[in-house]
């Protein structure tokens, strides 16, 4: 896999996982990891235990389509745990924005990485942190 080219999927479910991986077309499969992370209380949020998981470059696309938004801080966990890797300006797409959860996750990760909000749709909300 080319350094810095790698795409990496997080799912906290490990028979989605497997079927994540078994999905993708072949031209994706040599530069995606499918990751089989489950979700874990951190201090006010649960989010993906993403310790070891993720290597430490620089991220600089991220889509935001999980966890399950029915868990404590639903997908809030992304910013206080990945920032520190993000490149600068990278891009988040958040789906799911029509839901009153996700606007508020919004709102914080505008105000504590900062952020800022490029695109919104009635179903994604784009974000370039600075």
């Amino acid at each position: 896999m080319p350094h810095g080219r790698a795409l990496h999927s997080l799912e906290h479910d490990a028979n989605w996982a497997r079927e994540v991986e078994s999905a993708l077309p072949g031209w994706l499969r040599d530069s995606t990891r499918v990751h089989h992370a489950p979700v874990r209380p951190y201090d006010d949020y649960d989010w993906y235990d993403v310790q070891d998981v993720i290597p430490q470059e620089p991220i600089g696309l991220i889509v935001c389509d999980g966890p399950p938004g029915s868990i404590r801080g639903g997908r809030y966990g992304l910013a206080p745990l990945l920032r520190s890797r993000f490149a600068p300006g990278a891009i988040i797409l958040l789906d799911d924005a029509q839901r009153r959860a996700e606007r508020r996750v919004v709102d914080r990760w505008c105000d504590e990485l900062p952020a800022r909000v490029i695109d919104r749709s009635r179903t994604h909300v784009v974000l370039q942190s600075a």
